[in-house]
């Protein structure tokens, strides 16, 4: 929307992305994915989903919330270590050089880091 110049859209994408902040209680500090799919931006979702890596990122990247509050701290979940209940992981490459690689999961529920 902000490619495109529409304002309208700009302003409900940013009213939407910002009311999933915070929506699972279990994850207060995040972004959280998956709505209830009945209408447009429909805020009604599903709290059980992992939390997703792409989803925190995409958010920041596209200036859709402008809380910079939200912002900080889901960028800080993200690189949070995940034994301490973040994203960042050190994996090993076992098909090529065994490398150790420092990444993030691809959600909550996942283990070793991304990257292709």
């Amino acid at each position: 929307a902000k490619m495109l110049n529409d304002s309208a859209v700009q302003e409900a994408a940013g009213r939407f992305v910002e009311s999933m902040y915070g929506f699972d209680p279990a994850h207060p500090k995040v972004y959280a994915t998956g709505t209830g799919g009945q209408r447009e931006c429909d805020p009604e979702g599903n709290t059980a989903l992992p939390i997703a890596a792409d989803t925190q990122m995409w958010n920041l990247l596209a200036e859709a919330d402008f809380v910079a509050e939200h912002k900080q701290a889901s960028l800080e979940y993200v690189l949070r270590p995940a034994e301490d209940g973040g994203l960042l992981v050190e994996d090993h490459d076992r098909l090529g050089a065994g490398a150790k690689l420092t990444g993030v999961r691809f959600t909550s529920r996942g283990s070793g880091a991304q990257w292709e």
